[in-house]
């Protein structure tokens, strides 16, 4: 950033990056690519401290069409202008651009079992850098994603460092450092899938909702199904599936289960595999200097994450359930966070709080709960932000024992009168002033 006011910066781009100034506008040429390709987001990294800046956050309204503009001035400097802008950013940070297209995952994984990921160092991917969709057992152990040294580069993977989708058995994540990637270090969810209409009594055709789970092919004979209310994520029934067919273009499939189906309201349910063989393990990683979040959460079975340090500009853990946009399920059950370190996380301005446990209800007067059994103690908590927690539609919510400082390395924001902030639904056992 070479200037910069209120609603404009002006930048040069690092001489090692091709750019192409097509339709009025600078954009990214990868030779992946089949044309340059324009950008999307933008954040603002503070290069003293290595890390996003404080309080930024994306600019995706910004980037969309019509809400901006690009003026190209004299010695490779750009003009950028949106009255959309949501950040302030200073001479001498650096401006990372992002384009949408996930063009190259480093390690992608599809039904298959017992995958050991081990000493493995990555520097950059072009995607999620590590994908595995319906598989078994992942054991990640002693993974490096990281900047390259010496690149002068801000990143590593273009979006999360590690994603599972509708995987069973464990899932360990141990001794890694994940720092610089797009997005979260972990991701683990299964899909909820819309009913597009019957098949007789005892057959649904589903759909994939969101166009980067096309394709996801996760669900088995011999798997239970769970049908669940739109409106709150209630399991309604349960079915074992009998056969499953796939129609061209990897959006809808043919399921028919082996007993006739309930009477449901079929517009208003969607449907989950339903897996609750889960053991999730993330422990003794540092997780630090990326965008966004830690770590987000939502399985069933057994989730323990401990012995980590954290240092994230958002949320350290985030369980998130939705049926109206990602569609990423499910319920959570068993979730216990302790012995980690939470370094000066929500520093930006990703998240509402340093934990967020809000399942995005469609019947926001819903009181269902969602998210089970969730303990959060015995962590070194330095901290920079309030609230806490925020969290809705959760039963048994634990905060206890947790040693918590004032951080010394920002200014304290958000709302220090606010330890938690507790929407519908919500009930408590043992809770630390």
């Amino acid at each position: 950033v070479t200037a910069a006011g209120k609603g404009w910066f002006e930048f040069r781009f690092q001489p090692v990056y091709e750019v192409a100034f097509v339709d009025g506008e600078p954009a990214a040429v990868n030779p992946d690519m089949p044309a340059p390709v324009h950008f999307h987001n933008i954040n603002f990294i503070d290069p003293e401290k290595g890390e996003q800046a404080y309080q930024s956050t994306d600019e995706y309204p910004a980037l969309k069409p019509g809400m901006h503009t690009y003026a190209q001035k004299a010695d490779g400097v750009f003009r950028f202008e949106s009255a959309k802008m949501r950040n302030s950013p200073r001479v001498g940070q650096v401006a990372v651009f992002q384009y949408a297209g996930r063009t190259s995952p480093a390690i992608a994984v599809q039904r298959s079992e017992n995958i050991r990921i081990e000493n493995v160092t990555q520097y950059h991917a072009g995607a999620i850098a590590n994908i595995f969709e319906g598989s078994k057992d992942i054991y990640i152990d002693k993974m490096a994603m990281t900047r390259r040294p010496g690149s002068g580069r801000w990143f590593s993977a273009l979006n999360d460092a590690t994603h599972h989708v509708d995987c069973r058995g464990d899932i360990h994540i141990t001794n890694c450092l994940f720092e610089f990637q797009g997005d979260d270090a972990a991701n683990i969810h299964g899909i909820y899938r819309t009913i597009d209409r019957t098949l007789g009594d005892s057959g649904l055709r589903l759909r994939l909702m969101h166009f980067q789970q096309l394709g996801v092919d996760s669900i088995h004979p011999g798997d239970t199904v769970a049908l669940c209310s739109k409106a709150d994520f209630q399991i309604l029934g349960k079915a074992v599936v009998k056969t499953i067919e796939w129609l061209e273009g990897g959006e809808y499939c043919d399921v028919h289960f082996e007993a006739p189906l309930p009477k449901l309201d079929w517009p208003n349910t969607v449907a989950m595999l339903h897996e609750d063989r889960v053991d999730v393990r993330i422990s003794h990683n540092r997780i630090q200097n990326n965008r966004a979040r830690g770590v987000l959460v939502k399985t069933l079975g057994k989730v323990r994450i401990h012995d980590n340090y954290f240092h994230t500009p958002g949320a350290v853990v985030q369980i998130r359930i939705d049926a109206s946009s990602w569609f990423e399920a499910g319920p959570v059950d068993d979730v216990e966070i302790f012995n980690n370190t939470f370094d000066q996380c929500k520093f930006g301005g990703w998240s509402r709080a340093l934990f967020e446990l809000n399942p995005a209800m469609n019947d926001p007067a819903s009181e269902a709960s969602v998210i089970k059994n969730v303990r959060i103690h015995h962590n070194t908590i330095i901290q920079v932000f309030q609230p806490t927690i925020a969290a809705n539609n959760i039963e048994n919510l634990e905060f206890f024992d947790n040693t918590i400082t004032p951080g010394t390395g920002y200014p304290p924001w958000g709302k220090p009168a606010e330890r938690f902030l507790f929407g519908k639904g919500v009930t408590t056992g043992r809770m630390q002033e």
